[in-house]
């Protein structure tokens, strides 16, 4: 069990520091507009530990699909809410990928939660 925690850990450093790399922001979060028409897309690293980024700031209501991979040892779901309404991407296998649409009406800050842990701030 200490060995799965440690390998949890370090996949979550892993992956956060690959997102850094990549520009997303130090602050747990990414930013993304969506009013243009076309489907914003927004990347989502899920572990046993949570997701990365744990916060998505919307700047423009519109559509979005959020690509979630699974870089956890077991299976993870991960959900999104707009008003009371939760979009989930179902349970994904580790390793795996799957793509959630989804139209957010309205502008503001929104919280991942993975498999019923809260990740937000």
């Amino acid at each position: 069990m200490k060995h799965q925690a440690a390998l949890g850990a370090l996949l979550t450093v892993l992956a956060a520091t690959a997102l850094g790399c990549a520009g997303w922001g130090a602050g747990g979060g990414t930013s993304a507009a969506g009013a243009d028409g076309a489907a914003q897309r927004i990347n989502i690293v899920a572990t046993d530990l949570g997701a990365t980024p744990r916060v998505v700031t919307i700047t423009s209501p519109g559509s979005y699909v959020f690509v979630v991979t699974n870089r956890g040892l077991s299976s993870h779901s991960v959900m999104i809410a707009d008003g009371g309404v939760a979009h989930s991407t179902g349970n994904i296998a580790p390793g795996g990928t799957r793509r959630m649409s989804v139209t957010l009406p309205t502008r503001g800050r929104y919280r991942l939660s993975v498999a019923g842990r809260d990740t937000g701030v």
